[in-house]
């Protein structure tokens, strides 16, 4: 089946979802300028929605892509209402996806003419060899970083792109208290907690008026050698999302995140489902859960079986 992988284990990224205003328009872009490849379309059913604690999400259109190598990390769009007085990379929650690319500048070069702005063109970041990163945000204010692995840090394995964009291989958490959201990951999902680091970081400094020399910290989570998530702690001025009741967050909205087993996780407040209701490629009918983080973001967990 299209998206399984022979490798899953704990902690591995299963599947980042955006909310987009017209499904369409996303998915040509997404296939045209980021190469993607559509393996599913549907509407998200009663279980599902229920399962989110989202009524307004059933029958919600949605699409889900991988990188044309193949891979177990997805994306999923799914067409939610726009979110007016929503803006990018100024609120808590999930604000970005990292996903590896083979040739950054010639990306950039393509990007261009598409309707994702590039706000952090390729460059390397302080102290760091491993990857260059690009910074874009799509039409209804996704935030991607495209970043070239060049190689594996000391304490992580990065992946290097088989394909022109390959694998979301990180996710970006917007923290109101980034120590407490690192312990709640480490807790609740039984991950490891890896470095901290300091750093210009010009996405934050650029959307808050921050002097470009400001550096922000960032703490990284991860399972063994295998990333998961960069939990950024964010400016005591940055907002709570706005979001339309019943509906997914707007951006960047959900993140999907492979467990050994559900019910063994110390979490008191999750909604399950029945292995046999989920049958999207996300799922394929396995036993699914969703909670929420520390600043109300979306994480769904799905079993390994």
């Amino acid at each position: 089946m299209a998206g399984e992988s022979k490798s899953e284990q704990h902690g591995q990224i299963r599947c980042g979802t955006i909310s987009v205003s017209d499904l369409g328009k996303s998915l040509t872009l997404y296939r045209d300028y980021l190469d993607f490849v559509l393996i599913e379309t549907g509407q998200i059913d009663a279980q599902l929605a229920a399962l989110w604690g989202l009524p307004k999400m059933h029958d919600a259109k949605y699409v889900v892509l991988q990188a044309s190598a193949g891979g177990p990390a997805l994306l999923r769009l799914i067409e939610v209402p726009k979110m007016a007085s929503f803006v990018p990379a100024t609120s808590y929650g999930w604000s970005a996806f990292e996903i590896t690319v083979a040739d950054v500048f010639a990306l950039a070069v393509k990007l261009q003419s598409s309707e994702f702005d590039i706000v952090g063109p390729p460059k390397y970041v302080d102290g760091f060899t491993s990857f260059i990163p690009m910074q874009v945000i799509g039409p209804d204010g996704e935030i991607l970083f495209l970043n070239q692995v060049n190689h594996s840090d000391a304490d992580a394995d990065l992946p290097t792109a088989k394909c022109t964009v390959d694998q979301l291989f990180i996710v970006v958490l917007a923290a109101k208290d980034r120590e407490a959201s690192a312990l709640e990951y480490q807790h609740n999902l039984a991950l490891d907690r890896s470095g901290t680091h300091h750093l210009r970081y010009s996405l934050i400094n650029r959307a808050f008026n921050l002097p470009v020399q400001t550096e922000q910290t960032i703490t990284m989570v991860q399972k063994g050698r295998t990333p998961f998530a960069q939990i950024d702690q964010y400016p005591a001025h940055a907002e709570v999302r706005p979001v339309h009741s019943g509906w997914l967050p707007p951006g960047n909205s959900m993140v999907s995140i492979l467990v050994d087993n559900i019910d063994q996780l110390p979490i008191a407040d999750k909604m399950c489902s029945s292995p046999d209701n989920l049958t999207s490629v996300v799922y394929q009918g396995r036993k699914a859960a969703l909670i929420r983080g520390a600043v109300s973001e979306c994480i769904e967990l799905i079993e390994i079986v």
